[in-house]
């Protein structure tokens, strides 16, 4: 990083999905580091901007960056408002539509019981949507407004992933997105 650092480049990552704060990046990156999370549930954004996410809580600190930001809207492939389906489980709130009760009983996951063993529970049992809430939306090239490069671009927006990207068209054709990932 030494000659980056000569020529005074700020690296930019911007977390799309910034719920639990960002741990994927060293301390040594993270100081040289400009980051902007993008969470658009209004309560896990107010424990993001107070330093009191449960990841923290939970042990996971993240490293100290130079500079960082949040913003409340969520990423997406235009400006515009939407609904945002707020669910029991603040990792699955999505902008893509409510719960599908029959796509719903077909997914399953693997529980613990007080043995150890895994026994499969639907979707259903266990996820539920809490309220619909409206959000604004923005495109990532719209909030960078054809400033510098994003050296690093998280993405983690339950579904929602595809368009994003595509609100970052300008940024890709230009070539000012170095590396991406996404969970999805």
């Amino acid at each position: 990083m030494a000659p980056l650092l000569e020529r005074g480049i700020e690296f930019l990552l911007v977390d799309a999905g910034a719920r639990g704060g960002m741990h994927d990046v060293p301390a040594s990156y993270a100081a040289h580091t400009h980051l902007i999370g993008f969470e658009p549930n209004p309560d896990e954004f107010a424990k993001l901007v107070a330093h009191n996410t449960e990841a923290r809580r939970e042990g996971y600190i993240p490293p100290r960056w130079k500079k960082e930001s949040f913003k409340d809207v969520a990423l997406w492939d235009k400006s515009e408002t939407r609904p945002i389906y707020i669910t029991n489980e603040p990792g699955a709130v999505t902008l893509m539509g409510g719960l599908t009760p029959n796509i719903c009983d077909r997914i399953y996951s693997t529980t613990r019981n007080d043995h150890g063993a895994g026994a499969p529970v639907a979707l259903s049992e266990f996820r539920k949507t809490l309220s619909v809430e409206t959000v604004k939306c923005e495109s990532l090239d719209t909030v960078l407004d054809g400033r510098g490069k994003v050296d690093y671009l998280k993405i983690d927006v339950e579904g929602a992933e595809s368009r994003v990207l595509r609100g970052a068209r300008a940024l890709f054709e230009t070539g000012r997105i170095l590396f991406v990932k996404s969970e999805f």
